[in-house]
């Protein structure tokens, strides 16, 4: 009877410590932080935001590696005050991050997917971010490689050709100037191009700028404001081209030259590549025969 009284107390006390453990520690969705229990409401009242919250809760819990299914205790709290310590002298969450050896895109996916879970944002805002920031990726982190007389192209490390339809289309140049496709960079760069046989005239619709150029016209209307130039666009082969520094001022990117090689990119700062052989001469001629 002594023996069965003993284990019914051990039963309810182990159920208490149970029930008591999973009320105060084991939160939802890999320990994410949430005001009703334990830890997150002390550093709120220190004035801390619930979104700093969510990004501590997740270097902590990203860091666990295998147990990153676990909850957050008060064993973390020692933890939880180093990672503010660094976030303050860091300053941003990605360093915080690197710092750690945490992939910020997991970081950034666990941040989101708490406010979800908060009702701080629907799925469908997740997901409609989460487009917006592919494209806006795509659309701004273009690298262009052109070599004079080749008809290939390499946009993001990835061989193309020029232009399909027209294998002879190639990068020329003419009174020591190079000459460049308009419709294949403006087209690379999300710009829609259109061409009027009658009047000879390219219009470009580009992020926010109307561009129009006309053959054998020297200069370039954007947004309705005259750009002179020293030259005009020609025709050849059935297809425009501009001047390489024309063409790429107008839609709003910039360019390096060396030995035949051009690199067109939305970053000023390519001076260091430019200047170091290995990469210059990784992107030989041979790569562009």
């Amino acid at each position: 009877m002594k023996i069965k009284a003993f284990v019914m107390v051990i039963v309810l006390t182990l159920s208490l410590v149970i029930n008591t453990d999973v009320k105060a520690l084991k939160l939802p969705n890999y320990g994410v932080p949430n005001v009703k229990y334990g830890w997150e409401q002390e550093y709120l009242d220190e004035g801390y935001s619930q979104e700093e919250l969510y990004y501590l809760a997740g270097i902590v819990t990203l860091t666990k590696r295998n147990r990153a299914g676990e909850s957050i205790s008060a064993h973390d709290r020692y933890d939880l005050n180093r990672i503010l310590r660094d976030k303050e002298e860091l300053g941003e969450w990605k360093d915080v991050a690197w710092y750690y050896f945490v992939d910020y895109e997991k970081l950034e996916y666990f941040v989101r997917e708490r406010k979800v879970r908060d009702g701080l944002i629907t799925r469908e805002e997740v997901e409609a971010q989460k487009k917006a920031e592919e494209a806006e990726k795509n659309k701004w982190k273009k690298r262009i490689f052109l070599h004079v007389g080749s008809n290939k192209a390499i946009v993001n490390d990835v061989e193309k050709i020029i232009d399909e339809e027209n294998p002879d289309t190639v990068v020329f140049t003419e009174n020591d100037r190079s000459y460049v496709p308009v419709r294949f960079l403006s087209e690379e760069y999300g710009g829609e191009v259109d061409w009027d046989e009658d009047t000879q005239t390219v219009n470009i619709s580009f992020e926010d700028r109307e561009i129009t150029l006309t053959v054998g016209k020297c200069e370039i209307i954007v947004n309705g404001e005259t750009m002179e130039n020293d030259v005009a666009p020609i025709l050849k082969g059935d297809r425009v081209f501009l001047p390489l520094r024309a063409c790429v001022d107008a839609i709003g990117r910039y360019v390096m030259y060396n030995s035949g090689l051009i690199v067109v990119d939305e970053n000023l700062d390519m001076d260091w590549e430019m200047k170091n052989m290995d990469f210059v001469n990784g992107f030989s001629e041979e790569r562009f025969k």
